[in-house]
């Protein structure tokens, strides 16, 4: 007998090691009492046995089999005939309580295939179990209203989609079906505390500034830095694009390769570069106005003041040829659209940097597998982790994915000197999640009279 299982009460009489598995026999030794179904006690005797197999999470990177050789008894008082209750094993999917644990947090973080793969189960299996338990947070799910607010939209699985984030946290809120009016006002209704949200970051999408206006009147609502900034460098292409068309075809060429100098900021210009950009615009006049413009506009955004960056914003307008303003009326019109959201950014200096980046996490996300629903995807950026999954880090013997892991010292690591433990060398440390260092340690295969020691 063995502490395979470390599981209490249960008595493991045999384990095989193959090349991918393990496989046990076990059986759980407490008896009941009472008939379940008359409540008589004292009328139970054996009645047989029946042998299932269940699943139990990773062992040393093996999958495990655990063949549980379940007693059947009978009630002398009502004929009637049950199985042994199995407290440390889920019925629903033939495996073990922390099997069906361990197959819910990894399939917020890996594709369910890999999930299945690692257990030796079929994949259906891992989705619904999956969709249980994305059913279970959902409706535990409850957004809070932090002080500043992002929203902004990705496109996932073919259709546009709002996401909201607590930009100051830095923790996604929620991922909506659509980024309509509709939905997003009904979203901002139900949210609990709302009047507490001070700020709001949007891109210039009318729906979410309208939806603010009507359900949170006194929040202020701050347009995205970068996305105005992106207006200024896409006129100032606007130029180069009409000039490349009546250059030569090596000219043409070299235009196309040589745009990242345009539009990277003169200080971050190596020497070279910044010789080859001066030669470039001292050969083409209009696209050197474009450029002094595109590089006079971003110069607004270090005004300190919101004053003075209106004054220096209509001085830029006021000093464009007719030409560069043809060039530049998308960033114009919008300007005079949004005059009032755009400068409150220096009122309150936030931008929507970090919802940017959640939704590469959950484009990330997407491309992990194939098929995933849109509930799936939200879940994993929800309920998962907020860090990309390439950033994770992939215990070795179990090969599950976590935020963070423990130093374990590996089985034959230990060594006595003056009788005491020592560490061993830093080469002889793996790195492993934390139930891997709570159970796969050399006390797993330690020959005992029981499976699990008693607690103190």
């Amino acid at each position: 007998m063995t502490n395979f299982l470390y599981l209490p009460g249960w008595e493991v009489t045999d384990v095989k090691d193959r090349a991918s598995e393990y496989r046990a026999t076990a059986a759980y030794t407490p008896e009941p009492d009472a008939c379940p179904k008359c409540g008589t006690l004292g009328e139970l005797y054996r009645h047989g046995v029946k042998v299932t197999d269940y699943r139990d999470a990773p062992v040393h990177g093996k999958q495990v089999l655990i063949e549980v050789r379940r007693r059947r008894y009978r009630c002398r008082a009502c004929g009637g005939t049950f199985l042994q209750g199995l407290p440390d094993m889920d019925d629903t999917h033939r495996m073990t309580a922390r099997c069906a644990e361990y197959v819910r947090q990894q399939s917020l973080l890996k594709p369910f295939t890999h999930v299945a793969n690692d257990l030796g189960i079929n994949e259906k299996t891992v989705r619904l179990i999956a969709r249980e338990h994305i059913a279970a947070m959902n409706a535990a799910h409850r957004p809070y209203a932090p002080r500043v607010l992002g929203i902004d939209e990705l496109t996932l699985l073919g259709k546009r989609r709002g996401i909201f984030v607590d930009i100051e946290g830095k923790r996604p809120l929620d991922l909506l079906e659509d980024n309509s009016r509709t939905v997003v006002t009904h979203w901002l209704v139900r949210l609990p505390h709302r009047q507490f949200v001070q700020v709001v970051s949007i891109d210039m999408w009318r729906a979410y500034r309208d939806a603010v206006a009507e359900v949170m009147p006194q929040a202020t609502v701050v347009i995205d830095k970068f996305h105005v900034i992106r207006m200024a460098n896409d006129a100032m292409e606007t130029v180069r694009k009409s000039l490349q068309r009546s250059m030569q075809d090596k000219s043409r060429r070299a235009s196309k390769r040589n745009r990242y100098l345009l539009l990277r900021r003169p200080p971050k210009l190596r020497p070279d570069q910044a010789f080859a950009l001066d030669g470039w615009l001292k050969n083409a006049p209009d696209l050197a106005d474009a450029y002094e413009a595109k590089e006079n506009f971003f110069g607004i955004y270090d005004a300190t003041t919101r004053e003075a960056a209106e004054a220096a914003y209509d001085m830029w307008l006021h000093t464009l040829t007719p030409e560069l303003k043809v060039a530049f009326k998308p960033l114009i019109t919008a300007m005079t659209n949004w005059r009032k959201e755009i400068f409150a950014y220096f009122d309150h200096r936030v931008t929507n940097a970090y919802t940017e980046a959640v939704n590469g996490i959950v484009k990330i996300a997407n491309r992990m597998g194939r098929g995933y629903s849109f509930d799936v995807i939200r879940a994993r950026l929800l309920f998962g982790t907020r860090k990309p999954t390439e950033s994770l880090m992939r215990c070795p013997l179990c090969n599950s994915l976590h935020d963070m892991v423990d130093h374990f010292l590996p089985k034959g690591a230990f060594f006595i000197l003056d009788g005491m433990d020592q560490i061993p060398p830093a080469p002889n440390l793996i790195m492993v999640c934390s139930e891997c260092n709570r159970f796969h340690t050399e006390e797993w295969f330690k020959p005992d009279h029981v499976s699990t020691p008693k607690s103190e």
